[in-house]
């Protein structure tokens, strides 16, 4: 069930809000952007949700070229022992790639959430063969980049906790 404010209430509230917590950015609309994430309620039976920019972004600030059409290969969990370490530079790299893919996964982008997640676990020692699993998983971001997440009000439970 919805209950829809009229524009008087929609005002009162803004000013409360503003009088409490300073100047407000207040949006209209039925797309709004929050910390990356587009909220798209355009269509009256789905919410879309998704990151193009932020995936772009990586994408484009990573350099891997190419697209393939899974994230991981079934050899994801398989780690090679004679596989040669990173050096510091290249694992810096590493590392900062990983942490920037943690977002999308736990906001939008579920398909991404086992890769990145096994990567995590490698952040201590990176070898050669780990650095080879990010960029397949940039290459599967370069042809994703648009994927969004379509919520249908009927699959949706809310558990308050």
């Amino acid at each position: 069930m919805y209950y829809m404010l009229n524009e008087e209430h929609v005002v009162n509230i803004a000013k409360e809000l503003n009088s409490f917590y300073g100047e407000i950015v207040i949006h209209r609309g039925r797309t709004m952007e929050y910390l990356g994430i587009v909220f798209d309620y355009s269509d009256e039976e789905y919410l879309e949700i998704s990151m193009d920019k932020y995936m772009e972004y990586l994408a484009k600030d990573s350099g891997v070229t190419g697209i393939v059409n899974t994230p991981a290969t079934e050899d994801l969990f398989h780690i090679e022992k004679e596989s040669p370490l990173l050096n510091d530079e290249e694992s810096a790299i590493f590392h900062s790639i990983v942490a920037k893919l943690l977002y999308p996964p736990k906001r939008v982008r579920m398909d991404l959430q086992l890769a990145v997640g096994f990567l995590t676990t490698r952040l201590q020692k990176p070898i050669m063969q780990d650095r080879k699993k990010l960029d397949r998983v940039l290459r599967y971001i370069n042809g994703t980049t648009r994927l969004k997440l379509r919520v249908k009000e009927s699959n949706l439970l809310l558990i308050l906790a």
